[in-house]
């Protein structure tokens, strides 16, 4: 998850502006999250939900998409296994990963 929160404010940036960023930020090589930007030109390229992925501004994991897809197939996956008795080694595999892995 912490890759996902990394990458969410250069979101779509080619290789050179993300190097760009943290050179003109006094921050490269980079050793922790993106900084915040201190001019509007840096904001204005900044992914929509950037807000809370930089340094300083984190206080909760930012909704993403490729966490969505991992969750909610960890809970399909979880349902569908309580009623397919068919593969029983893949299912006692999914269910330790499954059941050790989610809070609930």
């Amino acid at each position: 998850m912490q890759g996902v929160s990394l990458g969410k404010a250069v979101e779509e940036w080619d290789k050179q502006l993300i190097e760009c960023y943290p050179r003109e930020m006094q921050s490269y090589p980079l050793k922790n999250y993106f900084p915040t930007p201190l001019n509007s030109i840096w904001k204005d390229r900044m992914h929509t939900q950037a807000e809370g992925t930089l340094l300083g501004s984190i206080h909760h994991m930012v909704r993403d998409d490729d966490i969505d897809y991992t969750i909610l197939n960890l809970y399909y996956r979880r349902i569908w296994f309580k009623f397919d008795l068919t593969r029983y080694s893949e299912r006692v595999a999914y269910s330790s990963i499954i059941y050790t892995s989610l809070p609930c």
